[in-house]
């Protein structure tokens, strides 16, 4: 299979990118051969190679030319690998890595091609399902200038996936940040902190310490709503109630749903709803301790406008320091469930776990 063939053979041309498959023919058409070989059909060699076009055009206008090789190679590789793997197509995060993101990257492809394929692409593959992908692959764009060096893209790709709602690397990627230049943009941009007067390391050591802490984040009532009808995207059928608060750096709660035992982690940027593992031993529930289930509720009742019966709900540990602490929320009619931030004025002391029933006023509950 001729690789200038299987580009040229639609309606619209790529004169960068059909200049890299001619002056490299024999080393791409091996490549393809080799993908061929492993079960690749023609045709999707064919179509993979012209949606390249585009993507490819961008990336060599901006690509320094003694770069232009190795990225052209680089990218019919993994191109072959997608096909191969059946990985090329409308939904995949893998091609839409490729084609919406490598193109906007410059730096990293110039530096390292490889590299930058596999923090980016692979990493798609990765955080897909837990993380808004655009806002993602948006940041990166936006930081490639800033960042000089292979371990500053790996940390900015987790700082930008946390930021973008992957909460389950919130940690890692406070971790992550320490890499990157205090001096520099690079954090300004991943966290979207361009017009904030505060330093991104003071936001940072911040929401280290309250993991609902942002610029301009809502500090008190309902902030978020979690969970959901399954026929509406959200993953029970039933009313789940919450059963208490686990003990993790992120915020981590424990509810059961449809019979079945789940886990809700969240923090300002997103959360995750996950079957909790089955075998051994469910995880602890942090112990009841301080004010009374009744004040609890009367003390999340004064913050929302429900007219329902809470069925259980739990705060989650937090510093001295906390402006106010998450309550998760279970109600009898809904099948969402809500995050509650109450002033640590108002419940410093309240139960960490708990299941009951009281009435709030006002307002109604949806499904």
């Amino acid at each position: 299979m001729a690789a200038v063939a299987a580009l040229t053979s639609g309606a619209a041309t790529f004169p960068a990118w059909e200049a890299q498959l001619a002056a490299q023919r024999g080393t791409l058409n091996a490549v393809l051969a080799t993908a061929r070989a492993a079960g690749a059909s023609v045709d999707g060699l064919r179509a993979a190679m012209h949606d390249l076009g585009p993507s490819v055009e961008t990336l060599l206008a901006v690509l320094p030319p003694s770069a232009a090789d190795a990225a052209c190679r680089a990218l019919t590789e993994l191109v072959g690998d997608l096909v191969v793997r059946k990985a090329w197509h409308e939904r995949s995060a893998e091609r839409w890595a490729v084609l919406s993101v490598l193109p906007h990257l410059p730096l990293a492809m110039e530096r390292s091609a490889r590299t930058t394929i596999d923090v980016v692409v692979r990493g798609a593959a990765r955080i897909a399902r837990e993380t808004d992908l655009a806002a993602w692959g948006a940041r990166l764009a936006a930081a490639d200038p800033h960042l000089p060096d292979d371990d500053a893209l790996r940390a900015g790709a987790a700082v930008a996936a946390w930021r973008s709602g992957l909460v389950r690397v919130r940690g890692s990627a406070l971790g992550a940040a320490t890499v990157l230049d205090d001096a520099g943009e690079a954090l300004r941009v991943l966290l979207d902190l361009q017009g904030a007067e505060v330093s991104p390391r003071a936001v940072l050591a911040a929401n280290a310490v309250d993991p609902f802490a942002w610029p301009g984040a809502p500090g008190r009532g309902t902030v978020a709503t979690y969970g959901g009808y399954r026929a509406f995207g959200g993953p029970w059928t039933g009313v789940p109630v919450v059963l208490g608060a686990l003990d993790a750096p992120t915020p981590t709660w424990r509810v059961l749903a449809d019979g079945i035992p789940w886990v809700v982690v969240a923090d300002v940027h997103g959360h995750v709803v996950l079957r909790e593992p089955s075998g051994g031993e469910p995880p602890p529930v942090l112990p009841v301790s301080g004010t009374s289930w009744a004040d609890l509720v009367r003390e999340v009742g004064a913050l929302v406008a429900w007219e329902d019966e809470i069925t259980g709900a739990a705060p989650v540990g937090g510093r001295p320091t906390s402006a106010a602490r998450p309550v998760l929320v279970s109600r009898t009619t809904s099948c969402r469930l809500d995050l509650v931030l109450v002033p640590t004025g108002a419940g410093s002391g309240v139960p960490a776990g708990g299941v009951g029933a009281a009435r709030t006023q006002a307002g109604s509950s949806t499904r």
